[in-house]
């Protein structure tokens, strides 16, 4: 486990490539939208479907890193998880 103090260091990293992440998805979705609709595209795609494949290929990448961190995964996975759950 990391020392509190580096542990810190890294949360507020994580939390400045997030913030910069969600500027770059507002400019990102309405390029693709734009891509989308020049290519004759009328209707976005299925969320469903969207979703699914998105969820099937961030585990693959997920696993992966369990894999790597060992015993160090599962609170660190619980702690995300449990952030991406606050509204």
């Amino acid at each position: 486990m990391l020392d509190p103090a580096l542990q810190q260091t890294v949360l507020a990293v994580a939390a400045d490539v997030e913030a910069q992440q969600r500027e770059i998805m507002k400019t990102r979705v309405a390029a693709n939208d734009a891509m989308r609709r020049a290519a004759g595209v009328t209707s976005p795609p299925s969320s469903r479907r969207s979703t699914a494949g998105c969820c099937a290929a961030e585990q693959v990448a997920v696993d992966d890193w369990v894999q790597k961190m060992g015993a160090d995964a599962a609170p660190i996975l619980d702690g995300y998880r449990k952030r991406l759950a606050k509204p």
